[in-house]
């Protein structure tokens, strides 16, 4: 009766885990996103899962070398779904929303970036060796590379915590 009552609370952690869809996308991951017109761009996404949440940025959108925060990222079973604020070179005033939807299987994303313009933007990442989860993220921190001027907008205008 024992071995049946183990079996069975084995069983139920395993269901529950399944169910909560426990991907986890903490790490780098690097790739290309493909435009419409076929050209490619590097991406290299920064994310940390915590809680329901996952946090992070996106190195990729020009300019070169800028960083965007993540904005409301969360899991959605296996599918990653969060924005940007992106604020185009040209144009810093106009601040647009891009969404960012993925498939994540292991080490491997697949999905869309989707500009207010209706463009859709082909998505395929591989996480880092070196940064999956457990690993020593300090190496790959973004902390250092430029924020895109609204991020910077964000980061001055937030209330600071004391």
């Amino acid at each position: 009766m024992m071995y049946r009552g183990v079996s069975w609370l084995s069983l139920s952690a395993g269901v529950v885990a399944i169910a909560s869809g426990a991907v986890d996308v903490t790490g780098v991951w690097r790739g290309s996103a493909t435009d419409p017109q076929g050209d490619t761009h590097p991406v290299v996404l920064t994310l940390k899962v915590d809680g329901d949440s996952v946090r992070g940025t996106v190195l990729g959108p020009p300019p070169e070398g800028t960083v965007y925060p993540v904005v409301q990222g969360r899991m959605r079973g296996d599918t990653l779904l969060f924005t940007i604020s992106y604020a185009p070179p040209d144009d810093p005033a106009d601040v647009q929303p891009i969404a960012f939807s993925a498939v994540v299987s292991g080490n491997r994303m697949v999905g869309t970036a989707t500009i207010p313009n209706g463009d859709v933007y082909g998505l395929a990442l591989a996480r880092d060796s070196a940064a999956a989860p457990g690993a020593d993220l300090r190496r790959s921190d973004p902390a250092n590379l430029p924020l895109s001027r609204s991020a910077q907008s964000e980061r001055t205008s937030a209330p600071r915590s004391p």
